[in-house]
């Protein structure tokens, strides 16, 4: 079991599956559990392009505040996938590969903040916060092989 399974391209693979679309991870949290639980199913990943932007907002001492993008630096994209491997290593799952954008396929009039929402809401009807990454990933696993499944019910 290893991040070769996941597809890898220039572009994210076609969709036959009545208008799914690929919609963008998220390089935390409950995202990277989901990665790795879909990684054969519903996930594909790509180069990065464009570069993330990194969002600055500094306020200064009067309260005033500047706010500012600018593309992410190589050594910042290194960090952030030193950071998610950490987070995957706590979790016992093999390192992500770096310098790629991760998608999850996701079923027509869906979008991911509501797939989160109900994966979250699925997650801790079983899992407290207490039991940490661990206890959501091991919940998230039994959610996604359960009738249920993965995604919620479209309304």
């Amino acid at each position: 079991m290893n991040w070769d399974e996941v597809p890898y391209g220039n572009e994210v693979p076609a969709i036959h599956e009545n208008d799914a679309s690929w919609q963008l991870a998220a390089d935390a949290g409950i995202d990277l559990s989901a990665l790795w639980l879909l990684r054969t199913t519903a996930v594909a990943s790509t180069p990065i392009d464009p570069v993330p932007m990194t969002r600055l907002v500094v306020t200064d001492a009067g309260g005033t505040e500047r706010r500012s993008q600018r593309a992410r630096t190589p050594e910042e994209q290194t960090e952030l996938d030193d950071d998610v491997n950490e987070f995957m290593a706590e979790l016992g799952l093999p390192p992500r590969p770096g310098n790629r954008m991760w998608w999850l396929r996701v079923p027509a009039g869906l979008d991911l903040d509501q797939v989160r929402r109900y994966w979250w809401s699925q997650v801790y009807a079983t899992a407290s916060p207490e039991d940490g990454p661990w206890g959501e990933l091991v919940a998230l696993d039994a959610l996604f092989r359960s009738p249920a499944g993965p995604w919620p019910t479209r309304q």
